[in-house]
């Protein structure tokens, strides 16, 4: 299977290259992975278990099994000059209707696609091109496949020029680009994203310092509010110590710039968010077991009112927090969100934004199964402001969840996951939906039970 997708690609790409470079595909190498997502939910959209005899979506229920092909295509085009294109697929779900060439086609997506430069100006790695970066579950900036099981699979990615310089004691990260590329390229109407970044690195101590700045482009009047670019600053340090077994590892944000996301909606506002996270936990060796107990607390800054010049709410760039089975596999960008059919809307975010997190749970690993680990957590979701617009009597509980896990690494590079997690509506939920009046918005718990497998090769 493997030489036929290699020889597959192979072909595709020489089609397209010269005829006459016989060193085009030098070093080539394919790679990838293979995901599968199953999902057995109920209740996640709308917390209703009973048919209220009113058409809506109560009782909404889940059963499916989805999957997700990445191929990964490696090959030299001189000495010191790499390239890598990345294509995707993830529309297929067991008993979907079967699809010939054209449909195969019209779903495959190309992910990454770009070259490298080896130390460019003699100090330098330098990449050009749509790409990956940053690393899951990071809460300011991430472009990649979601790999904590977020429901759909989705796969963002970054159009950007990266550069890596490598000191003893410093390494240096700065990437630009864009995350919404110009519909028409040079025209100044369209509206477009632009991103900068820097990350400072300290080899010794794993301590990193960033800044990143968002730059919206908007298409407005020129002198208007609708006119002005938004202009979003994130700054940050995070940093993990570890010794004698444990570790604890820690990160803070702050927000500055000016927001114009209102147009001519609202005020122009300064953005003064804020947003903290801290984890902790020890590995016990007790002979017949490894135990690993953790805590976790994550808390980000919310705003009250969107009629003064402050804009309060901590503002990631792409944020990918998710904790808990539930709460993070539904939450924002996944096919079904948390809440989405209810009256309160979506209430599950891949951000910390006006959110106030903690977590606590074990993992244990038995000796004589040592590529078993069996996992119990809890998890409590707030509102760190009570949210704008909303009734619930200033409420600001959003509820809390128990997972069950089970990981087993048959190896390096094939796992299988399995669990169940159950979620109970808070105070913001029940409060909002009873007081709604409408019989299809209930406050009963949702559930999971899910069986992802992984295979790298």
């Amino acid at each position: 299977m493997r030489k036929l997708l290699g020889s597959t690609v192979t072909l595709a790409l020489l089609l397209v290259a010269s005829q006459g470079n016989a060193e085009l595909l030098k070093n080539f190498k394919l790679g990838g992975q293979l995901d599968l997502q199953a999902t057995a939910a109920r209740n996640v959209a709308d917390f209703v278990t009973q048919d209220l005899g009113t058409a809506g979506t109560q009782n909404d229920r889940i059963g499916d099994v989805q999957t997700r092909v990445m191929l990964h295509a490696d090959w030299d085009l001189l000495d010191d000059v790499h390239a890598k294109v990345t294509l995707s697929k993830n529309n297929r779900t067991w008993n979907g209707t079967p699809e010939n060439l054209d449909g195969v086609q019209t779903n495959v997506e190309v992910e990454q696609a770009y070259f490298k430069i080896d130390k460019l100006m003699g100090a330098l790695d330098a990449m050009f091109g749509r790409q990956f970066y940053g690393k899951s579950g990071d809460m300011v900036a991430y472009f990649g496949p979601s790999d904590k099981a977020q429901y759909g699979l989705p796969v963002t990615a970054l159009d950007s020029a990266r550069f890596d310089w490598n000191g003893e004691h410093l390494g240096l990260t700065g990437v630009a680009g864009k995350v919404v590329a110009d519909a028409t390229p040079g025209l100044a109407t369209v509206s477009h994203t632009d991103l900068r970044g820097l990350v400072a690195a300290c080899k010794h101590t794993g301590v990193k310092a960033y800044v990143y700045n968002q730059v919206q482009h908007n298409t407005g009047e020129l002198g208007s509010d609708p006119g002005k670019n938004d202009f979003l600053w994130v700054v940050g340090l995070k940093g993990k110590f570890e010794k004698w077994g444990g570790w604890i590892k820690g990160e803070a944000a702050k927000n500055f710039g000016e927001d114009r996301t209102m147009g001519a909606a609202g005020p122009s506002r300064n953005y003064m968010g804020w947003a903290l996270m801290a984890n902790a936990g020890y590995k016990a060796d007790l002979g017949m077991a490894a135990l690993i107990p953790w805590v976790e607390y994550a808390v980000g800054s919310g705003d009250e009112s969107a009629n003064d010049n402050k804009n309060h709410a901590f503002q990631a760039i792409n944020p990918d927090y998710r904790p808990g089975s539930i709460y993070g596999r539904f939450a924002t960008n996944s096919t079904v969100v948390l809440g989405q059919g209810a009256l309160t809307g979506a209430v599950a975010s891949n951000s910390v934004s006006n959110r106030n997190i903690w977590g606590l749970g074990v993992k244990a690993t038995p000796a004589m199964w040592n590529k078993l680990t069996a996992g119990l957590s809890y998890w409590d979701f707030r509102f760190q402001k009570r949210p704008l617009a909303a009734a619930a009597a200033g409420n600001r509980h959003i509820g809390s969840e128990v997972d069950l896990d089970l990981t087993w690494m048959h190896s390096e590079n094939v796992s299988l996951s399995a669990g169940f997690a159950s979620f109970q509506p808070g105070g913001f939920i029940k409060t909002t939906n009873r007081d709604s009046g409408l019989p299809v918005r209930g406050t009963d718990p949702a559930s999971l039970w899910y069986m992802d497998a992984r295979l790298r090769f």
